[in-house]
């Protein structure tokens, strides 16, 4: 039975709302790491990192050890994700091609590798960190300079700009690399050019180069999650005065009033954020609810309109969490229209990571 939020999260530290995401955590520490894809881990480790990085030190530790320990001679981190068909055949579906080599999966767990560096200073790190960002330089391209999300055709996804950009903008900091710097803006600025519609101000979920079309163009929630993340963290880990913050601002504050307005009463949104008979789902509601607390945190965004959605959407997430910590409501991989909703790996992860904006 999913537990009832009895305080408001503002009101919440140290009391129901720190209590329930312990639950959380928990249930992502007594699970094994190795049984999970790389960017499954990512979100797991950024939940436990953003929740209380020196009480889950330990498991932290772990998974960026195995992301390191498993990287591929081509320099991705836990082995890359090489998938040679999908049992839904929902690529085939979505692209007309059976399979998928990805290319950016990887990654996702450049962070948190990066973060055992910060707190180590094991070299170790670093070096695993150099040979996943001189994977990701040479991976195709589009013609205007974006990372192909697979090898088998020029495509941009909304996925990739939370897959790769903190990771450029991350490496970038620490390695003194203005080219990571520069094209983690670039990534964001592509991906969000070609990915916009005009008219609702939200964004397709998949862009083709040739022909130049949309094979999934619905406005999905948790893709639209991984861009308002995404923004938020490399905004953060981008230098003072870099024209990207400028850019970023822009483009989280012009996306986030059509994302308010889409909010179902119950405080989550749709999975197909425009369409009333998808389900509501969990994964979704809990990036916006990271990506608002955390972009108002950092001022980029302003007003008790994006508070109280962000206060909405995780108190809501709270009432489909099971007395073992299991965050239920999540699409399934890969998500999109019509996928079902269960319990996955990144739903815990989500909400450790709005959970964590709260209680900090």
């Amino acid at each position: 039975m999913a537990k009832k939020l009895e305080v408001s999260v503002d009101e919440a530290q140290g009391g129901d709302l720190a209590s329930l995401a312990k639950r959380v955590a928990n249930y992502v520490l007594n699970k094994d790491h190795r049984r999970y894809e790389n960017w499954e881990n990512a979100v797991n480790a950024g939940g436990l990192i953003c929740l209380d990085a020196e009480l889950y030190s330990a498991k932290i530790k772990a998974i960026a050890d195995y992301s390191v320990r498993m990287q591929a001679s081509d320099g991705q981190l836990s082995f890359g994700l090489i998938v040679p068909g999908d049992p839904a055949n929902v690529v085939q579906k979505w692209t007309g091609a059976g399979t998928i080599t990805g290319t950016v999966h990887s990654s996702t767990v450049g962070p948190v590798v990066l973060h055992a560096y910060e707190k180590t200073k094991d070299e170790l790190y670093l070096k695993a960190a150099e040979r996943q960002y001189g994977y990701l330089n040479a991976v195709k391209r589009t013609q205007d300079g974006g990372v192909v999300h697979r090898e088998e055709a020029a495509e941009l996804w909304l996925d990739t700009v939370w897959f790769i950009v903190p990771f450029l903008a991350h490496y970038g900091k620490i390695a003194g690399s203005k080219e990571a710097t520069d094209d983690a803006v670039r990534q964001i600025d592509v991906h969000l050019d070609r990915l916009l519609d005009a008219k609702t101000g939200l964004l397709r979920h998949i862009w083709c180069e040739s022909p130049d079309s949309y094979p999934q163009s619905s406005f999905w929630s948790r893709g639209h999650g991984w861009v308002v993340a995404g923004l938020a963290d490399t905004y953060e880990l981008l230098p003072q005065g870099h024209s990207g913050r400028r850019s970023i601002t822009k483009q989280l504050q012009a996306l986030v009033p059509p994302l308010i307005a889409r909010q179902d009463a119950t405080g989550f949104w749709h999975n197909i954020l425009d369409d009333r008979h998808s389900p509501l789902e969990s994964t979704g509601t809990l990036m916006f609810a990271y990506g608002f607390k955390k972009a108002l945190d950092l001022g980029i965004l302003k007003g008790d309109e994006i508070l109280n959605s962000a206060r909405r959407g995780l108190e809501a997430a709270a009432q489909v969490v099971d007395v073992d910590g299991t965050v239920h409501l999540a699409a399934l991989p890969p998500g999109g229209p019509g996928a079902r909703v269960g319990v996955a790996p990144y739903g815990q992860g989500w909400f450790l990571q709005a959970a964590g904006r709260f209680v900090r």
